[in-house]
């Protein structure tokens, strides 16, 4: 049976007040938080040391879905909370779409994207193009685009 889900590829859009960056979500867990030693750093002074987790889980059919905690997985909370789509919640299944709100300045989109071809990988060769498809993302008219096994990227606002 083909799965559907076997070439998803979960990603993360993080929207600092200086800078975007787009992080592929290919492994078991991240951590995100203002400590250098997390996967993801976020250097904002609202944002926790550990923030928040990310977890990859399977359902029974084999597909991939991710789930995001508050704090660091040890019972210790994240000072601002963690806030999706507008609530404040503990846990959450991410969802396509879903906002993630860190403090006040830091917005984080997740997407799921379906890994067909390496045309994105061209599209973001330069930053002019990089933000362009950036705009398409948070403006959902993005549904043809594709991403295989996108590197965390830096894009510098102009």
């Amino acid at each position: 049976m083909n799965n559907l889900n076997e070439d998803l590829n979960h990603v993360l859009i993080i929207k600092e007040p200086s800078k975007e960056r787009i992080i592929v979500l290919d492994r078991e867990r991240y951590s995100l938080g203002r400590n250098p030693r997390n996967n993801i750093v976020i250097k904002d002074k609202q944002v926790s040391r550990y923030h928040a987790t990310i977890v990859k889980q399977k359902k029974d059919d084999s597909r991939c879905f991710f789930w995001i905690y508050d704090g660091d997985l040890k019972q210790k909370k994240s000072s601002n909370g963690l806030i999706i789509n507008k609530k404040f919640c503990d846990s959450h299944c991410l969802q396509k779409g879903d906002l993630i709100v860190l403090g006040q300045n830091i917005k984080i989109q997740y997407y799921q994207f379906a890994s067909q071809t390496l045309d994105l990988l061209k599209l973001i060769e330069t930053n002019k193009q990089s933000k362009q498809l950036l705009l398409k993302l948070r403006n959902k008219k993005s549904n043809s685009v594709d991403i295989h096994k996108l590197t965390d990227l830096t894009i510098s606002p102009t």
